[in-house]
């Protein structure tokens, strides 16, 4: 059996995946044929790589700080620490020619701050020494200096992807590890976060928890519609032919059907659909992920090896070679309308609207949107939003667009938020509740935002960050259980930044925190057609070089919002693939009945099958296909995304309008235009 492993990104928590490596590897004597990390996950999956999880262990058992790092004299404003210590300790433990000798494929992930993207690292064959993409991989930018490559700049990828599964899912390979510390998912915690620091770390580790969980639930699905494909190709053929008593007939159905499926361009024709075992923590790790005590760092060790053997209990099947005397671990939602009937139509498509987060980016969204309702004359059926995009969404509902306009083209800073010097002063700083205030855009809110003011049917979505659940839910109106100006004051509550939102005793936040481009459960799934999506990632990003710490964590701050709806465009797109191509194999074996077979009560039986096949083979994909329409910038918007500027936001609202109306000439009039009576 080829078996993977891969790691999260988890600082100090590595420990718990130290602990549960020690079950899998020691206790287990399991081998991988492929290993991927990110962050110090990267590190761990490379000693595994080469089989020297002993050394790795040991370093973890005597861990001291300054075997990370030491503080970076030369140049420290490329980043304060270097990774020198780390980096000799790599050097003399691990190489490429033991990957080669051993025969497994490692997987580093790194972010890329030239083109914006995750660029995974293969070894062996990556032109890059190891030693040099391990660095890469723990560049957390800020801290570290990021590591040139053929001159782009490699960093640390957790602020963009802390998971690497999704990419693991395309080697050939039968069987994932997943070894992932994170928060539990949907525990509540009675706790309430009155101070910024605390609902700071707590959005922090919501964003990473997500990253595990979201990227486990896709890998499920993918490897159930690689499964299915396999179900109906391997045995609908042959059902279909011993249902037919003619000889003839019967060759010829099952060389026809067979044939659909060979030639079959269904994106996952030729993968595994491998089985996904995640180990995650049973119980909170309840110490901060950059501290690392001695004797936190040992609990997480003990939790690791015991959630690690109580997961792969679960499954008994698995082909290992089980030593008789384990060795003990060393000590040193949807809410509201989710089933409503999606109708309104324009010429006869059922369309949806998107905004995606961007803070004063989305000026550009504004404009766009404003294009399609007035110039367009577009109705939609769903308008959804995450963050500022729900701002948006709610006044594009409530059938104000150009109101919204007016308001951006006057916007400057102190009109949307400012610093909370009162409360800061009063919590002498890190016992306030907040960083910043937004009073007067509280205030907007409550005078422009109301349910009953949502045009006639129309379904608005959002997002929420539940902090006490660690999950995101999501909220539809009307129908919801609060009123909707609490729902949009909630959404551009940036935890951390903002206080959270309290609504029926429970604090609320921008989901941007946990997701901030939820396209398929928001709009995908209600049953639209076509969905236009308005976002502010530039469609080419600025490929300069970034020579400081300011310029990289800004940079950084940018990707980690551009990387969402990059990645999200490129998901959905996925899965409308799989979902035409499963559609339009189904339709060919229909077809060949009806071609093929002259007499109706066998065509009619043989129909069933096809139905009770498809049906049992279980694919994940239960909505249609739907057109996608993105609308971004052609270039990166130059500026900081709470930066509001009068003129600055009257540029982007013309740029949103121009690219709008040239999206619009490029799709078929007849789809896009209505009569209006």
């Amino acid at each position: 059996m080829k078996r993977a492993l891969v790691l999260n990104s988890a600082l100090s928590w590595t420990a718990y995946q130290i602990g549960a490596l020690r079950h899998v590897i020691v206790d287990q004597a399991l081998h991988f044929d492929v290993c991927a990390g990110t962050g110090l996950g990267a590190i761990c999956a490379a000693f595994v790589a080469c089989d020297k999880f002993n050394v790795l262990e040991q370093f973890w058992l005597h861990f001291k700080f300054r075997q990370l790092l030491s503080f970076n004299w030369q140049t420290p404003w490329r980043g304060l620490f270097t990774t020198t210590p780390l980096r000799s300790f790599i050097e003399t433990h691990i190489s490429e020619e033991q990957l080669v000798a051993r025969g497994v494929t490692l997987l580093i992930s790194t972010m890329n701050l030239q083109t914006g993207k995750e660029q995974v690292l293969r070894f062996p064959g990556a032109d890059l020494p190891l030693a040099d993409a391990l660095t890469a991989g723990i560049a957390t930018t800020g801290l570290f200096a990021p590591v040139l490559s053929h001159e782009q700049q490699l960093a640390d990828a957790t602020f963009i992807n802390s998971f690497l599964l999704p990419k693991v899912l395309q080697e050939p390979v039968e069987e994932i590890i997943a070894i992932a510390p994170a928060l539990q998912r949907g525990v509540p915690t009675k706790k309430r976060y009155k101070i910024w620091p605390t609902t700071f770390v707590r959005a922090l580790y919501m964003n990473l928890a997500h990253d595990v969980w979201g990227a486990l639930d896709r890998g499920e699905k993918i490897s159930n519609a690689a499964k299915a494909f396999r179900n109906v190709s391997d045995n609908l053929p042959t059902l279909l032919a011993t249902h037919v008593t003619e000889p003839t007939l019967q060759a010829q159905l099952k060389h026809t059907i067979t044939a659909i499926y060979q030639q079959s361009s269904y994106p996952l024709k030729f993968a595994s659909g491998p089985t996904i075992k995640a180990i995650t923590p049973s119980h909170d790790l309840d110490y901060p992920l950059w501290r690392f005590p001695a004797k936190n760092l040992a609990a997480a060790r003990a939790a690791g090896y015991r959630d690690a053997g109580t997961t792969l209990l679960q499954y008994p099947e698995m082909d290992r070679k089980k030593r008789k005397n384990p060795s003990p671990p060393p000590t040193s939602s949807d809410v509201g309308g989710s089933n409503r009937t999606t109708t309104r139509k324009s010429g006869g498509l059922v369309q949806g609207l998107f905004f995606t987060p961007g803070a004063a980016m989305t000026a550009y969204e504004v404009g766009a949107a404003q294009a399609l309702v007035n110039e367009g004359g577009l109705q939609f059926a769903v308008i959804a939003g995450s963050s500022a995009g729900a701002l948006n969404g709610a006044f594009t509902a409530t059938g104000q667009v150009d109101q919204l306009v007016k308001l951006w083209s006057s916007w400057h800073t102190q009109d949307v938020l400012g610093t909370d010097w009162a409360g800061l002063l009063r919590g002498r700083f890190f016992w306030s509740p907040q960083l910043m205030q937004e009073r007067p855009l509280m205030h907007t809110i409550s005078t422009y935002i109301n349910e009953q003011s949502l045009q006639p049917g129309v379904r608005l979505r959002f997002n929420l960050a539940n902090l006490s659940t660690a999950d995101q839910e999501f909220f539809e109106w009307p129908g919801a259980p609060f009123p909707l100006s609490d729902g949009v004051k909630a959404a551009v509550s940036v935890p951390g930044v903002i206080e959270p939102y309290a609504i029926q005793d429970t604090q609320w936040g921008d989901g941007l925190t946990v997701d901030g481009f939820p396209l398929e459960q928001l709009v995908l799934e209600t049953g639209v057609e076509r969905v236009f999506v308005l976002g502010v990632a530039p469609q080419t990003l600025d490929s300069q070089p970034y020579t400081n710490i300011y310029q990289m964590l800004t940079r950084s701050m940018k990707l980690n919002q551009f990387s969402e709806t990059y990645m999200g465009l490129e998901q959905a797109q996925r899965r409308n693939e799989l979902i035409k191509q499963w559609n339009a194999d189904r339709l060919s074996v229909e077809q060949a009945i009806e071609t093929l077979v002259e007499d109706v009560d066998v065509r009619a039986e043989l129909q069933a099958k096809i139905e009770c096949t498809y049906r049992k083979a279980a694919f994940p994909y239960t909505r249609k296909v739907v057109e996608i329409v993105p609308i971004l910038p052609k270039h990166e918007i130059s500026m900081f995304f709470s930066d509001y500027q009068p003129k600055r936001s009257q540029e982007l609202i013309g740029q949103g309008r121009q690219d709008a109306l040239q999206a619009l000439a490029r799709l078929e009039p007849a789809t896009i235009l209505i009569s209006k009576s």
